[in-house]
């Protein structure tokens, strides 16, 4: 038996391009049994919805075995990985085939709905996992009310950009694509872990000042790729205050929680966003400055009245949510794949100038360069202090990028 003999396989050509599609889904007994006894348990804490989501989703496996279920739910991944990728051409690689490996678990480590693995993925070698509870609640949020509505979706054959699915794959898929740099930054990241040994009390590696700019220029380009059909950004205010608050107490030397810094991919949005801005307008100044800010449905201002006068106003200081006309989706690829040459310095830099173009409020802008080096520098002299409490030298370590 081979090593993947337990995986299901499709293969189909994409762009004269093979690729290969392999899926492993676990049983869900487990997770039926413990749906049955939150329900049964009385004293369950969990929130109401919560529990009807279970009890719906408990209502749906009775009528289905775990076999229909799962092979329903392994042809809806297989589906929106291929519609996915022959939407986006550029994801296979330049030459030769392309083999996916996903895995459809019952739970994943981080609690995210879906994992790309860089470490194990090669140019021509990409590995998945999935969440099988967070991939049924997708379903579930789309067709609640109506049991036949998930069944009838299921045994579609005709996919579309619609897929609960679609916006998710799409950013995992971009992940593979943009490998070099967040292998490279992983890598940097782990090297860190190594060295701060004796790391600061509250503050866990993923907040270190490589760890965020992993955040803010991989998963922030993925979730920009992945809202490029979208009409608009929605741009929340109070998400980018929180980002300079948390900052700003990390420059200050003030402990906080590990999870305080919330929304980094939001962030990184925010940021690849602006840079794409100012990519058009110093190619198209015109089309740059028909793109509108809106308020309300029909209340907007054009982007020629300068977007660091609208962010100034009082009715967008007013507004907890902004909506930013998206660039054209030919223009978000063209900038993503742009982007994959940049690393996490040149991305900050970047930034960085496309502020200054735009003339973004200092307000809104969330990271310039000389701010990371200086959360470099803190991290590192406390780090210092911590190693020399402990009796040993830092003699010949350096700060890494």
């Amino acid at each position: 038996m081979g090593l993947f003999s337990d995986y299901t396989k499709r293969t189909r050509k994409i762009d004269g391009k093979r690729v290969s599609i392999f899926i492993q889904a676990k049983d869900l007994e487990d997770w039926i049994k413990f749906l049955r006894e939150q329900l049964e348990d009385e004293s369950d804490s969990s929130d109401e919805k919560m529990r009807l989501d279970a009890q719906y989703l408990l209502q749906f496996y009775k009528n289905y075995s775990d076999k229909k279920i799962r092979n329903m739910v392994v042809n809806l991944v297989f589906e929106t990985f291929f519609k996915v990728i022959e939407d986006n051409t550029k994801i296979l690689p330049p030459h030769g085939s392309l083999l996916i490996y996903t895995k459809i678990e019952l739970s994943i480590p981080g609690a995210a709905e879906a994992a790309h693995s860089p470490l194990i993925s090669k140019e021509n070698v990409a590995f998945f996992q999935i969440d099988y509870l967070s991939l049924l609640h997708r379903l579930y949020r789309l067709y609640f009310d109506n049991e036949q509505k998930i069944i009838d979706f299921l045994k579609k054959t005709d996919f579309d950009a619609s897929l609960p699915l679609y916006d998710l794959l799409s950013h995992e898929l971009f992940h593979y694509i943009d490998l070099r740099v967040g292998k490279q930054l992983i890598m940097a990241g782990e090297r860190l872990k190594n060295i701060y040994k004796k790391t600061i009390t509250g503050l866990v590696p993923r907040d270190e000042p490589i760890g965020l700019s992993t955040v803010l220029r991989v998963e922030g380009l993925a979730m920009f790729f992945e809202r490029r059909k979208k009409k608009f950004i929605e741009y929340k205010q109070n998400i980018v205050k929180e980002a300079k608050r948390v900052l700003q107490n990390y420059f200050n030397a003030i402990k906080i929680p590990s999870d305080d810094f919330i929304d980094k991919y939001i962030c990184g949005m925010y940021m690849h966003y602006f840079i794409a801005l100012s990519y058009l307008y110093k190619k198209n100044t015109e089309a740059f400055n028909g793109m509108r800010i809106y308020f309300e449905k029909d209340d907007f201002l054009f982007f020629a009245e300068g977007i660091g006068n609208i962010l100034n106003s009082k009715k967008a200081k007013s507004q907890d949510t902004l909506l930013l006309q998206n660039l054209p989706e030919n223009l978000i690829v063209d900038y993503c794949n742009t982007m994959l040459r940049f690393s996490h310095l040149s991305f900050i830099k970047e930034y960085e100038e496309a502020c200054k173009m735009l003339n973004i409020p200092n307000e809104h802008i969330i990271l310039i360069f000389e701010d990371y080096l200086k959360l470099k520098r803190i991290f590192y002299d406390k780090w210092q202090e911590e190693v020399k409490k402990s009796g040993f030298s830092t003699r010949g370590l350096k700060l890494e990028d």
